[in-house]
Formats: structure tokens, C-alpha cells, sequence
């Protein structure tokens, strides 16, 4: 389904609509349905970490099961003390309990801090692209306007000087990522800082660093900005170990902002489950072992981004730079024209089909439209043969 008509005229200008569910019910599902696939690389169903074999084991009783487990007054405690140990020492600044609010994931977070950002007066967001999809969505349900900011292959995907953009708009809310969605690379820090310098009272910063495997985090030390009470950021616990199943994430946040999210946390399921709740805490309290898994977890997805790119070389795909995250992407070149662009891509889409393999492709992620370049995402937390068959069939594709 296309979003245009909630999107600025601009948006058709750069981008293509993400049409992920039509795309997946055209070509995809009855593989899926079936189990009958090649490869999945793209997927998120049968995955791999090797930060798992460190996770810790925890007990629980039944009594432990009977209420919710909202981040509310001192609900979380013990907990929360742990976790904030942990938060304090991996951003390397000390967090306050009114600083910080757990909630089960980080899309859970960002439609609390939407809705909240809302509520106090902020109209529209300023996304860098490409960008992760439930962000978007989640803006156009709650009626807010989304300005994508397009980058290319061709410059790296380097962000248009910041301070400038920034200076056109008023009552937004400026959303990043780190790592960059779809791209694995690291955010500048000077620019972001620079960034904050530019952010009027009535406008925010937001860094979404789900899958950031930084410890020390990278970012961290933007809270010593002048400006900080401007700047929130979303994390997760586990995400960037590839370990999805726990279902804890935090909003780091100035504490004037604590009232309006503690508001919208039960309106958009902020409970967390009690199991992932106690594992993050035992967790805080090795955090030898955190930083461990992150490691490892980096380590897994730099080795096979390097077989996925030995596996390419002389031949017309480009498994594109990761050093962060375990999402990125191959460009390949569908087409011999911008003009035969459209047709091909059905073509492409026909051969992963025929080869059992599903793909999502660069419009589901906001990639800026590179014709006749296609991006297509590859998650390195996969089993390798996802990527390695994933990379056969890609290559197998002949340009007409």
C-alpha cells in the first residue's frame, strides 16, 4: 500500500512507495508458506548469533507472572537499578531513574516518544534515509508529517550539511540512526553534535540505536552537549546481539520529558514481559560478559559481510560497507537504463521467486530511488548459507 498521500509532494520526487506486503503476497508467500526456500537473506525467521551461547540462565517463579511490569514510580525495582548501572557504564555518562524508561522494544519506544512529542507541540519529522520503515508508519497513523532527506550511493550516502536543514524547519523532531539503517556505518559525531547546537527550543534530536554494537557507545557523550534536554535515544538491550526474543528496550531522555512518556506507556503496551526483564538485569550485572556478546556479535557479521563480498567479486553486485549492526544491503544494477528500470524489477523479483529465495528490497528500507541500481537487504545474524546462497542467486541474475 502506498503511503504518498500522507507523505510530502517531495517524497515522489526521491523516493518509490514501500510496497513490502504486495511485493510479499505477489512473489513470496507461498514460499514462505510452505517452507520450501533456497535462502532467506533478507529474513528475520531462521537466524544465528554467537553472542547466545554467553546468554545467562535465570529462574522465575510463578508468582513472579501475576502483574504487569510497567516503568512506573519504583514498579521495576530491583531491576531497573541494575539496568541503569549497565545504560550508565555503556553510554558512559551516569543515568537517573527519571532519565531512563523501559519499555518491551524499541518500535514500542518510538510510538511512546512520537505520541509524547506529539502531545507537547511537535508536528513533523526529519529522517535521514534510508530509514527503518515502523518510524514512518508510525508517524502517518498518528497524522504526523514525515520530510525524508534523500542520500546516495554515488556520496557515500552522506548526509546533506545538517545546520541547513535544520534551519528550515520548527517544531520537529530531527530522527537518526546509529548505526545507519540498512548501511552498518557509524553516525559523525561532530555533526550530531553540531546538530544539537542548531535545535530550537521546540525541536529534538532522536538517535535510534537498536542495533548499535558499541561499548563504549559511540554516541554517548552527546549528553554532555549545552543543548542536551534536547536529545533522546532508544536502545535495546539484545537487539544488536541478534537476540530478538528478550523484550526489553530503554528511551534515554531529559527528565522534563518523563511525565508525558510515563503517559503514553500503558496506551501503547509499554509492559514487559518478566522474563526478559530479569534476564537484562542478570545481564547488568556481568557487564564483562555485555560487552563480550557485543563483541562477538560484531565479529560474526564482519566475517560474513567479508564472505558475501569475496563471494561477489568479478561480478556486477556490490556488497555494500558495514562496520556496525548486522543489517545491510548488495547493490546490483537490474538494468541497462533508468528507462527499462520498472520492467526489470519484475524480472528480479520473478528470479529470486523461481529460486525459492525471498528478498525486501531497497524501497521497503527508504532508500533514496538509484535507478537502475536495486538495494537489497541482507541480515548478517543469518545462518551463513542464507547469505552465501542468497549472494549465488543475486549474481545468477542476468541484466537484459
Amino acid at each position: 500500500m502506498s503511503r504518498l498521500n500522507t507523505l510530502p509532494l517531495a517524497f515522489a520526487e526521491h523516493f518509490e512507495p514501500d510496497n513490502f506486503d504486495e511485493i510479499s503476497r505477489k512473489y513470496f508467500r507461498d514460499l514462505r508458506l510452505n517452507g520450501s526456500l533456497y535462502a532467506d537473506p533478507s529474513g528475520w525467521i531462521d537466524t544465528y548469533s554467537e553472542a547466545a551461547l554467553q546468554m545467562p540462565s535465570i529462574s522465575t517463579t510463578k508468582d513472579d507472572y501475576g502483574r504487569y511490569y510497567l516503568d512506573v514510580a519504583h514498579t521495576l525495582e530491583p531491576h531497573k537499578t541494575a539496568i541503569l548501572e549497565l545504560l550508565s557504564q555503556w553510554e558512559g555518562t551516569q543515568y537517573t531513574r527519571d532519565e531512563v524508561t523501559l519499555c518491551p522494544s524499541v518500535s514500542a519506544s518510538s510510538i511512546i516518544v512520537l505520541a509524547a512529542l506529539k502531545a507537547l507541540g511537535v508536528e513533523s519529522l526529519v529522517l535521514e534515509t534510508p530509514c527503518y520503515f515502523a518510524t514512518a508508519e508510525q508517524a502517518a497513523h498518528l497524522n504526523m508529517l514525515s520530510n525524508f532527506v534523500p542520500t546516495y550511493i554515488g556520496n557515500d550516502f552522506q548526509m546533506p550539511e545538517m545546520v541547513e536543514i535544520l534551519s528550515k524547519y520548527d517544531n520537529i523532531v530531527f530522527w537518526i540512526t546509529q548505526p545507519r539503517a540498512s548501511l552498518g556505518l557509524n553516525q559523525n559525531f561532530d555533526h550530531l553534535w553540531g546538530a544539537l547546537s542548531t535545535l530550537n527550543a521546540k525541536s529534538y534530536l532522536l538517535i535510534d540505536e537498536a542495533t548499535d554494537q558499541t561499548f563504549p557507545a559511540l554516541l554517548g557523550l552527546l549528553r554532555n552537549h549545552p543543548n542536551s534536554q534536547r536529545l533522546i535515544k532508544l536502545k535495546n538491550f539484545t537487539k544488536p546481539m541478534g537476540l530478538n526474543g528478550l523484550r526489553v528496550a530503554a528511551i534515554l531522555h531529559d527528565t522534563s520529558l518523563k511525565r508525558q512518556i510515563a503517559t503514553q506507556i500503558e496506551t501503547f503496551g509499554g509492559s514487559i514481559d518478566f522474563h526478559s526483564l530479569k534476564t537484562i538485569a542478570a545481564l547488568a550485572g556481568d557487564i564483562g560478559r555485555f560487552r563480550l556478546m557485543l563483541t562477538a556479535a560484531n565479529r560474526q557479521v564482519i566475517e560474513l559481510r567479508r564472505q558475501a563480498e569475496i563471494w561477489c567479486r568479478g561480478t556486477n553486485a556490490t556488497v555494500l560497507p558495514l562496520t556496525n549492526g548486522y543489517i545491510g544491503v548488495v547493490a546490483y544494477p537490474i538494468a541497462k537504463s533508468k528507462e527499462l528500470f520498472q520492467a526489470e524489477r519484475h524480472r528480479f523479483l520473478a528470479h529470486f521467486r523461481d529460486r525459492a529465495t525471498p528478498v525486501i528490497i531497497g524501497p521497503s528500507m527508504y532508500f533514496a530511488s538509484d535507478a537502475p541500481l536495486e538495494f537489497v537487504r541482507l541480515n548478517y545474524m543469518s545462518h551463513p548459507q542464507h547469505i552465501i546462497r542468497g549472494m549465488e542467486v543475486l549474481t545468477d541474475f542476468s541484466v537484459c
